[in-house]
């Protein structure tokens, strides 16, 4: 019920986000951990936008497409001046609908889970604890859902640019809050006060368009780097600390 009414606010496809949440109260109730739930429980999201872009993406009507140009007109929008049409804007932001499901999706999902944990006392149960904001990363494999991402939007064409766009899209949002998270516990450990802290949020929601591929780069380069030393430090092999170990 709480996944449905999140759903509701951000306009994703009711029927899939109802999914998404028994997907995740299942991977809860066999003992899984937050990541694996959400992760689970963002499959139907991934496979709504999968479908979007093979069955939908290359049939849109011309009536949506002019519906939409209206609308952006009817809001003032005038791209002329910077080398675009009216007309490309609203073509590409068709072509980007399947990857915005899925974004949307995911965050209905870490809402309600949020949510989910207000009102988990009240009726006597406990759920696993969501990581910290501040200490959140994506696991590393997904850097290799990026590359794929990026090599078809530079060398595909048709179906697979629009697979890979759409998947890039996706993965630059995910980088970004990587980002975000970086830059928020930087902030929590020099200090920062709350209204300067607030300022800067504020900023980066302002300037979105150049935020948020700086974030995902900031979050990208973390993967590496891990700035905040979050990854877990491997096993060394017995002998290694008196450096006796065979090679």
């Amino acid at each position: 019920m709480t996944t449905l009414l999140v759903s509701l606010t951000v306009s994703t496809t009711v029927g899939v986000v109802v999914v998404m949440g028994l997907v995740a109260g299942v991977l809860l109730e066999r003992g899984f951990g937050y990541g694996v739930a959400i992760f689970g429980g963002a499959l139907p999201a991934i496979l709504q936008s999968l479908a979007m872009v093979f069955f939908a993406q290359d049939l849109r009507p011309d009536e949506e497409l002019a519906k939409l140009v209206t609308q952006l007109e009817g809001m003032g929008l005038q791209m002329e001046d910077q080398g675009y049409s009216i007309h490309e804007i609203a073509t590409l932001a068709l072509r980007l609908q399947p990857g915005m499901e899925c974004v949307m999706g995911i965050l209905s999902l870490l809402f309600a889970y949020r949510f989910g944990q207000i009102l988990a006392p009240r009726f006597g149960l406990q759920l696993p604890p969501a990581t910290a904001f501040r200490l959140w990363r994506p696991w590393d494999e997904l850097i290799w859902a990026f590359i794929t991402s990026l090599v078809l939007v530079l060398i595909g064409d048709g179906l697979l640019w629009n697979l890979g766009l759409n998947a890039l899209l996706v993965v630059a949002v995910i980088y970004a809050t990587h980002g975000a998270a970086v830059v928020r516990f930087y902030m929590a450990r020099l200090g920062v006060p709350a209204l300067v802290e607030l300022f800067v949020y504020l900023s980066l929601v302002f300037t979105v368009g150049i935020s948020i591929p700086i974030l995902a780069a900031v979050g990208i380069v973390d993967t590496w780097f891990d700035w905040r030393r979050l990854r877990a430090p491997q096993a060394q092999p017995e002998g290694d600390a008196d450096g006796t170990s065979s090679l």
